[in-house]
C-alpha cells in the first residue's frame, strides 16, 4: 500500500448554522490521481482551502505526510502546490517574468527552474510572450506551472478547466497525466466535468452535504460503469464495419447515420481514430464520455439520503 499523504478524520467546518464539512474523512495516496466529485456546494472547495491552509476546520483532524501538529502542517504544506482561486499574475509581464518574481519570493537559486517549469506545462515556446496576450487555456498552464514551483510533490486543484474549451481541456489533462506518471506528483483534482475526470483519475472520493459518501477506485468503478466513445463521422454503417473488423474487442453501436458510440472503450482514441482516416473516413468529432461516473454518484447520493 503507497503512503499516506493526506488524511482527513472526523473534519468538521461550520460556517453560522451550516456545516460545509460534516465528521469528513479522506485518503490520499501516493501517486494518486484523486477525483474528487460533487455539486456546487458539497464542500468540495471548503476542503481544499483547509488542506492548503487557506482556511482553519472547526474541529477533526488532517494529516499531510504523516504530519498532524499545526506547526507540522505549515512545514508540510510546502510541498504542496494549488490552484484553487484564479492564478495571479502580472499581465504586463511575460510567462518567463512571472515566474523569475515567484522564483525570488521563494528564494529558489538559479534560473533553471523557470525553463523547466515552462516546459512541463508547454509554454516554453511562448516564454517571452506578455500574460494578457495569453489565452484562458495559457494562463491556466502558466497557474500550474508557478504551482509546481520548488519541486511540490502533491497539487491540490479546484475545477481547473471551468472555462476553457475542448482542446484546452484535452491539453491539461495531458499534462496532468505527465506529470503524474513521468514526475511522481500526486494530483487531489475536483471538477464537474465527469467524463472527462474518468479520463485520468485512479480513485475517486464522492463527497455530498459535507460528507464523504465513498472511495473508490478507478477498477472499481470501471467495473460498475461503462466508459464509450461518441464519434461522429461522414458515414456511420461504413465506419461501424471498418471497426467492428479491426477491433472486434469493442462493441459497436450505429446511432445516426452520421454518429456511433464504441462500447467497451479503453483509451486507445488513437487507434481508432488511424483506423478510420486509413480507411478514408472523415471523423468529424471524436470524443470519451463517461455517464457511469454521473449515474453512480447520483445512484450513491439517492442510497445515502434515502
Amino acid at each position: 500500500m503507497a503512503e499516506i499523504i493526506v488524511s482527513a478524520e472526523n473534519l468538521t467546518k461550520h460556517y453560522r448554522k451550516i456545516n460545509a464539512l460534516n465528521n469528513f474523512h479522506m485518503e490520499v495516496h501516493r501517486g494518486d490521481v484523486y477525483g474528487f466529485v460533487g455539486k456546487n456546494g458539497a464542500g468540495k472547495t471548503t476542503l481544499l482551502r483547509i488542506l492548503t491552509g487557506r482556511s482553519r476546520q472547526t474541529s477533526g483532524k488532517i494529516e499531510l505526510f504523516g504530519k498532524s501538529d499545526r506547526n507540522d502542517l505549515d512545514i508540510q504544506r510546502g510541498r504542496i502546490g494549488s490552484i484553487i482561486e484564479t492564478p495571479a499574475f502580472y499581465p504586463g509581464m511575460t510567462a518567463k517574468d512571472n515566474l523569475e518574481v515567484l522564483r525570488l519570493q521563494m528564494d529558489i537559486s538559479g534560473k533553471g527552474c523557470i525553463s523547466d517549469a515552462l516546459k512541463m506545462v508547454g509554454l516554453e515556446e511562448v516564454s517571452s510572450k506578455k500574460v494578457k496576450d495569453f489565452s484562458l487555456g495559457m494562463k491556466q498552464r502558466l497557474g500550474l506551472a508557478m504551482a509546481l514551483f520548488g519541486n511540490r510533490e502533491l497539487l491540490v486543484l479546484d475545477e481547473p478547466v471551468n472555462g476553457l474549451d475542448p482542446e484546452g481541456i484535452v491539453g491539461f489533462r495531458e499534462i496532468l497525466k505527465k506529470l503524474n506518471v513521468e514526475f511522481g506528483v500526486t494530483i487531489l483534482i475536483s471538477s464537474h466535468f465527469l467524463g472527462e475526470l474518468s479520463q485520468i483519475a485512479t480513485c475517486y472520493g464522492f463527497i455530498h452535504a459535507g460528507k464523504m459518501m465513498e472511495e473508490i477506485s478507478a477498477k472499481e468503478l470501471q467495473e460498475k460503469s461503462e466508459s464509450y466513445l461518441v464519434i461522429r463521422v461522414d458515414n456511420a454503417k461504413k465506419a461501424a464495419a471498418i471497426l467492428e473488423k479491426a477491433l472486434p474487442e469493442y462493441r459497436i453501436e450505429i446511432i445516426t447515420e452520421m454518429k456511433l458510440h464504441v462500447h467497451n472503450f479503453s483509451g486507445e482514441t488513437g487507434l481508432i481514430m488511424k483506423t478510420l482516416i486509413n480507411a478514408d473516413i472523415t471523423v468529424k468529432e471524436l470524443k470519451a464520455y463517461n455517464d457511469g461516473l454521473e449515474n453512480y454518484y447520483m445512484a450513491t447520493i439517492k442510497k445515502i439520503t434515502n
